[in-house]
């Protein structure tokens, strides 16, 4: 059984929703980039770097998300909860007080993140916004939990990225990238 802090939840949520939005003013960036402005260093290296299409099913002029650091890897198990906490307290640090009379259009993405398969399907068809490891972009994180079979991540995606991001969905060998209300309704038995 999953357990949500209601209250952090709807917190943590207009807060992403009011800094994605800021970030959606730079358009000169990748659909990659756009909502991966926090980009902290571990071990002397940005976490994420860009770097120009390498597979041939990308699409042209495609960017890929780049982790100096996997975080699938066993020895970095704590790097999604850590980067989690950081990109949450740098929101609250720059916007303290978030505006929740305002309305913001897009939806809830849940990620299994610890039962991934890295094939890539999801980031060609997302370009880039979902990454070579199936995870949404930093910026659009707020809220973590566990089930029994891992942490769940839960994602803002604004409503231009929603297209892109049910095509990644429809690709995602293991279906563990899932609109909330299709997460819930499978999971209501639990």
């Amino acid at each position: 059984m999953i357990v949500i802090n209601q209250e952090k939840f709807d917190q943590n949520l207009f807060l992403t929703q009011q800094y994605c939005e800021k970030q959606l003013q730079n358009s000169d960036f990748s659909v990659a980039q756009i909502l991966r402005s926090f980009n902290p260093e571990y071990n002397g290296r940005k976490l994420f770097s860009f770097d120009n299409v390498r597979r041939l099913s990308f699409a042209e002029g495609s960017t890929e998300v780049v982790w100096s650091i996997d975080p699938l890897d066993e020895k970095n198990e704590f790097l999604y909860s850590d980067l989690f906490e950081k990109q949450i307290a740098y929101k609250k640090e720059i916007n303290p007080l978030p505006n929740v009379a305002t309305a913001y259009n897009g939806k809830i993405l849940v990620a299994e993140i610890d039962n991934v398969i890295n094939d890539g399907f999801s980031e060609d068809e997302s370009d880039g916004l979902i990454d070579y490891n199936d995870c949404p972009p930093v910026d659009t994180w707020f809220y973590l939990s566990r089930n029994n079979t891992g942490r769940i991540l839960y994602a803002w995606i604004p409503d231009q990225f929603v297209k892109l991001v049910n095509d990644a969905i429809e690709v995602n060998m293991l279906s563990i990238i899932i609109w909330l209300e299709d997460f819930i309704a499978a999971n209501r038995h639990l």
